[in-house]
């Protein structure tokens, strides 16, 4: 919740895009977006049943204008760093990113991490901002 709160006082609106066919899947994340969304510390909640290409995630982020996305699926950051996009890869126990070699940056232990990274790259940080 506080990578949340930094980026929105940073400026950066945050949107929540999940991938699921599943009805069940997609009751939970709305419900617990939901929750972040009352809190004021998301902008947008969306589920896509189409995982990539034409109407899925990287294609609905850029038709809104988002430039950069933190996921854990090598599908979605390989599909969005061929669009340009900045991408922030977090690290699962099935997926651990070593195909990224960027020379700043590797993959992330979790999105908290991801977001201080963001947030220096991109923004300059005022220490009230940083707890």
């Amino acid at each position: 919740m506080l990578a949340l709160w930094k980026l929105l006082k940073c400026g950066f609106p945050v949107t929540i895009l999940s991938w699921t066919r599943d009805p069940e899947r997609r009751a939970e994340v709305l419900k617990k977006a939901g929750e972040l969304s009352c809190a004021h510390l998301i902008s947008r909640v969306e589920t896509t049943e189409i995982r990539t290409g034409e109407g899925g995630k990287v294609d609905l982020y850029k038709s809104w204008g988002i430039q950069a996305i933190f996921d854990d699926g090598y599908d979605y950051l390989q599909e969005a760093l061929g669009e340009g996009m900045q991408i922030y890869p977090i690290r699962t126990r099935y997926e651990n990113h070593s195909w990224w070699k960027d020379p700043e940056a590797k993959s992330f232990g979790g999105f908290a991490e991801a977001v201080e990274f963001f947030l220096r790259k991109n923004y300059w940080l005022p220490k009230e901002v940083i707890p």
